[in-house]
């Protein structure tokens, strides 16, 4: 499984190199597995035939019964297929849908959030004092144990303090943000979130308060548990990797494990978590049920490494995060009929392209105003 899944982050580099193109360190990444894997070849030139032209010609072409009888003829046979092939068509296949649009879109797009943007990113201080983290004499102003650096805020080392004091972090709609704890815990934070921490925590325990989403690595140390409290979930750990979402809108919250053991709780309900299991509970309705199941955490954090990734994913919940990551308002339909779809999106897809490709393969189109953006049907 660990080979399958380097294979499938090699097909995930070469869709984004064909798309968007990649940084150095991806780039190096991808040179790396190249030489280990498939030395002499070039992964990313596969297949040679893949343009938005050929696509086109292609899927207008191709007739879907036929194609489905000889796929399956094809499978009877034996023959030798190489992982990194299948990867690749697996994702190629996803995004499929989305190429075309993309490429051939010659509107100016409507960008209205970027990644970098942080001017709004809040640090309320223990006083009540609120301040951003854009002001360039923000430094002046922090503790003498807080470091600001471009993209993140880090706390430095832990002494024993008489007092805890608390700062509270605010993530807008549009960004999203890096944090270091005293104790060294690492958290990587959503749009539309809000944490709620010690500067430096006590001697018996690390404890904070979160509402929005957060991917949590949480420093190890088996004399202070490390928990997280939102609005109807308590997630205890010790030292691990894991993600949690709380956003109320969504119509439930989870924890989802990606190393190690954690705790969960909803009140009524308490479960030891797996690695590569999810924990929710339902905030809509009578119920308060903790359910657990399997699970691709990779398909839950793909925001942390700045993709949107879908599986069988309705619109609405699209839209939502939608909203989130661009910072726009989504007034949907009341007469519409909910539909779903796969895919995997960086947030560097600007807006208009993105909901051109959405308007391509659904029943609805879309109008944007301003931070706006209204569905109909068509």
């Amino acid at each position: 499984m660990e080979t399958i899944s380097i294979y499938l982050k090699i097909a995930r580099l070469v869709c984004k190199k064909r798309l968007f193109g990649l940084n150095k360190i991806e780039e190096e990444q991808l040179e790396t597995w190249n030489r280990q894997l498939a030395p002499g070849k070039d992964l990313s030139s596969y297949p040679t035939d893949f343009s938005p032209e050929t696509l086109k010609v292609r899927y207008a072409q191709t007739d879907i019964d036929q194609e489905w009888a000889r796929f399956q003829q094809r499978t009877r046979q034996t023959r030798k297929i190489y992982p990194w092939t299948i990867a690749a068509s697996i994702c190629l296949l996803i995004i499929g849908g989305f190429i075309y649009w993309y490429f051939y879109n010659t509107a100016t797009p409507i960008i209205l959030a970027q990644e970098d943007q942080r001017n709004n990113i809040a640090l309320i201080l223990d006083n009540g004092q609120e301040i951003s983290l854009s002001d360039s004499l923000v430094s002046t102003r922090l503790a003498p144990n807080t470091k600001l650096h471009p993209e993140k805020l880090e706390y430095q080392g832990e002494s024993s303090p008489t007092k805890i004091t608390y700062n509270t972090l605010i993530i807008p709609k549009g960004t999203y943000y890096h944090l270091i704890l005293s104790d060294g815990t690492k958290v990587w934070l959503n749009a539309d979130t809000r944490i709620h921490y010690p500067v430096q925590f006590g001697k018996l325990s690390r404890e904070i308060s979160l509402k929005g989403e957060a991917y949590f690595e949480v420093a190890k140390d088996t004399t202070r548990p490390f928990i997280v409290n939102t609005e109807g979930m308590k997630v205890k750990v010790l030292g691990t990797k894991f993600n949690v979402n709380s956003y109320q809108d969504d119509g439930r919250i989870y924890a989802i494990l990606e190393e190690g053991s954690v705790e969960v709780s909803n009140g009524q309900d308490t479960q030891i978590l797996q690695p590569r299991q999810i924990a929710y509970t339902n905030t809509w309705g009578n119920t308060s049920k903790l359910t657990v199941a399997s699970c691709d955490p990779a398909l839950f954090t793909g925001w942390k490494e700045g993709e949107l990734r879908f599986r069988n994913t309705s619109l609405t919940q699209i839209l939502k995060q939608i909203s989130r990551c661009y910072d726009v308002t989504v007034i949907l339909d009341h007469n519409y009929q909910e539909e779903y779809f796969s895919g995997d999106i960086s947030y560097h897809t600007p807006l208009a392209n993105l909901l051109q490709a959405i308007e391509a393969s659904t029943s609805v189109r879309f109008k944007i105003e301003g931070h706006t953006v209204y569905m109909k049907k068509k």
